[in-house]
């Protein structure tokens, strides 16, 4: 319907724009504890995996879950106690649950050797989804 036709440069169609985390929420993910960061990242992916459920893509996330499992578990019964409040944890997960796979890893940044196993999955993924090996 654009005046301009076929020559128009612009995008007219409509933008799924990731949501982002408010200054407060960032500040609050980059201090957190590793446990909370770890039940974070989590969440978020559990929730993310039941949205693509629907399109039978929930593959991606198994084993980004596995992975974050292993490193919950080797944590120490001490540093396993949630420190940030559940009312935070819970819509900071929601939110993030809405962003891409990329984007929910991207929080473990603060822990580069987990962050840098978990980027190598989704480059795999992608590979794969893409190559179809």
């Amino acid at each position: 319907m654009c005046r301009n036709g076929a020559e128009c440069e612009y995008c007219h169609l409509p933008h799924v724009s990731n949501p982002k985390l408010d200054k407060r929420q960032r500040t609050m993910v980059q201090g957190m504890p590793k446990f909370d960061l770890l039940t974070l990242v989590h969440g978020a992916l559990q929730l993310r995996a039941q949205r693509l459920k629907k399109k039978n893509e929930e593959f991606i996330i198994e084993e980004l879950l596995v992975l974050l499992q292993k490193e919950i578990s080797a944590l120490s019964l001490q540093d396993a106690v949630m420190s940030t409040s559940k009312h935070d944890l819970q819509l900071v997960t929601k939110l993030l649950s809405k962003s891409s796979i990329s984007g929910i890893v991207a929080n473990l940044v603060q822990l580069p050797d987990l962050y840098e196993k978990m980027e190598k999955e989704i480059s795999y993924f992608k590979l794969r989804r893409y190559t179809g090996l």
